[in-house]
């Protein structure tokens, strides 16, 4: 599958992945990342960085690993698998949930 990377700089500061911020170029990956962001407001009620302005939340972002240990420990194991998954750094890879 061909993979189209872009480099412009979009996203909601609060959910926009560290590829962006740094503006490396970047794929659907971005997405996915936003997707983990997204689950942990869920389960939260905030996203991560969400009690700093933007620009903080934006530096914290690159600085920081997304705060997996939030989601409540009740919750079904799958979702933090999600969310450790989706968040990670590295080159873009298939997702396995296990």
């Amino acid at each position: 599958m061909y993979k189209k990377q872009v480099s412009a700089f979009v996203g909601t500061p609060h959910w926009i992945a560290p590829e962006i911020i740094l503006k490396q170029p970047y794929a659907e990956k971005v997405d996915i990342w936003s997707l983990g962001i997204t689950l942990i407001e869920l389960a939260k009620g905030d996203p991560p960085n969400g009690d700093v302005p933007a620009q903080r939340a934006m530096y914290m972002t690159q600085m920081n690993q997304p705060p997996i240990s939030v989601l409540p420990r009740t919750q079904n194991p799958v979702v933090p698998n999600v969310v450790l998954k989706s968040t990670q750094r590295a080159s873009p890879k298939t997702i396995k949930i296990s």
